[in-house]
Formats: structure tokens, C-alpha cells, sequence
């Protein structure tokens, strides 16, 4: 929807970070036709602008890693003057209880690959000196609500009976919690195991959002994220990843980050 000057300059503007293609899918669905939203590309990534009637919504759909996603919060908050930044995608599940197609709101994020031992803790990032970056509290206890909400009432519309039974999915349970970050994907109950002794707090493991959180912390700007679990990251289950990024987790997302965006502005 195209609105006047004076409405872009007051609209809140939410940068999304999307990692894949099959996570972007749902997303990119409701851009509309090319006259209703501004596509650019800056430094090699894509960002998609569209103009809602409250609020301004950039999309980018940054590719796999901290480094992708710590560039892309960068252009969102310096080029497209973000005023909240969004990290959403999947996530593999660490911590006993959690299920394929859980969801997850991240209040805090953690760099796990992150090691200046002995000048600093381990995963301490040297030049802020914390391990933890936290959302915004405020920010995520009203993305909560409405995922609360979004479970309770639309979930079977958005995810079917027919949809849950072709993944294997039972019904979804909300969690809040710690996500942490490094480069590579897990796929091995070892590392898996280590992981959850070296840091018992945690709930997913991805490959972006700890690169979003240090960014916002050092601009001072406020971030969210909001993630889906995939897998368990015990290397079973992979055969259906890109359908089921496609087909529930990318929906998911979509659906209750519209509703955020909405509430919020």
C-alpha cells in the first residue's frame, strides 16, 4: 500500500533478516507485484522495501552465517535507518522437550564459536566485553503474546492437519529463551551433547542471530527474533529441510511477524 511522505517519515521501519530462500518463501509471497514494493541490492544482497499504511517493512533475505546477517543488520540500520531489526528463520533444537515445529522467542543470543580465551572469558566478545546480547524486553514480551495467541487460534489454518501429518508434526509449543550462534551447521549428538554442558541456558542453535544481537548492541539499537525449530540437530529428518522451510516454518514466521509488525506500529 503506497502512503503519503509524511506517513514514511513517522512509520516505525522493521529490518527483517532472513537467512534462505526457503525461509524468505512465505515472505516474498506477500511482496505483491513489483509496482508495490522497491527491490535493491547493496554490497551483493537483496532488500525488498515495501510501504504498509503504519509502519515500513525492508526485507532481506541475507544468506547462511554471521557474517551475512551482521553486514545485512548493518545496511538495515545505516542505509534503510531501521528502527527495530528482526532475525528470523529455523533453528535446531537443543534442549530436552523441544520439538520439530516448536517455536521459539529468542530474549537473548550467544556467539558459541566465539573463543579469546585466555584474554577473555570464553565466548566474551572482546571489543563490548558481554557473551549475552539480549532483545528488547519489551519488544519480546509483545511478540510472545501474539505467538501465544497465533498457536492458540490460527495455527491449524496456517499449518493443517493434512501439512502436520506430511512432516510428522505434533502440535507446537511456544518456548522463550537463549539462541546461540556459530558458523557451521550441527548435525552430530556429540557436539550437540558439548554443547548443551557448555552452555546449559540455551534452547536453539542458528547461524545468525548472535552477529545480529552484537550489532544492535553496539548501535544501541533494539532487535527481536523469532525462530522455528527444524531439527534436533542429530543429522536425522534433513530429507524433507527445504519443503518444510517452504511449507510450515516460512508461513509460520510470516504470520506472526505481520501481526507483530502490526501491533507494534
Amino acid at each position: 500500500m503506497l502512503v503519503s511522505k509524511e506517513a514514511r517519515r513517522t512509520a516505525p521501519v522493521f529490518g527483517v533478516i532472513i537467512p534462505m530462500p526457503t525461509e524468505f518463501h512465505a515472505f516474498k509471497l506477500q511482496l505483491g507485484d513489483k509496482e508495490s514494493y522497491k527491490e535493491e541490492v547493496i554490497a551483493g544482497r537483496k532488500y525488498f522495501t515495501k510501504l504498509f499504511e503504519k509502519y515500513t517493512l525492508v526485507l532481506c533475505e541475507c544468506g547462511i552465517g554471521k557474517v551475512c546477517s551482521g553486514t545485512a543488520a548493518v545496511v538495515l540500520l545505516d542505509h534503510f535507518n531501521a528502527d527495530v531489526i528482526v532475525a528470523a528463520g529455523v533453528a535446531g533444537g537443543l534442549k530436552e522437550g523441544i520439538a520439530i515445529g516448536d517455536v521459539i522467542v529468542v530474549d537473548s543470543v550467544m556467539q558459541h564459536d566465539f573463543n579469546c580465551y585466555p584474554f577473555v572469558p570464553r565466548h566474551t566478545i572482546v571489543n563490548i566485553g558481554v557473551d549475552v546480547m539480549h532483545a528488547d524486553k519489551a519488544l519480546t514480551t509483545t511478540l510472545q503474546g501474539i505467538a501465544e495467541e497465533f498457536l492458540k487460534k490460527n495455527y491449524s489454518t496456517i499449518v493443517p492437519p493434512c501439512v502436520r501429518e506430511t512432516h510428522g508434526l505434533s502440535w507446537p509449543r511456544l518456548h522463550v529463551g537463549c539462541s546461540i550462534s556459530g558458523d557451521k551447521f550441527l548435525e552430530n549428538v556429540d557436539e550437540k551433547m558439548e554443547l548443551i554442558k557448555r552452555i546449559p541456558a540455551a534452547l536453539v542453535i542458528e547461524m545468525e542471530g548472535g552477529a545480529v544481537g552484537q550489532v544492535c548492541y553496539e548501535a544501541s539499537k533494539p532487535f527481536v527474533s523469532l525462530r522455528i525449530v527444524s531439527d534436533l540437530c542429530d543429522g536425522n529428518g534433513l530429507d524433507n529441510y527445504d519443503a518444510y522451510c517452504t511449507h510450515v516454518a516460512s508461513k509460520v514466521l510470516y504470520a506472526i511477524l505481520s501481526s507483530f509488525f502490526a501491533q507494534v506500529a
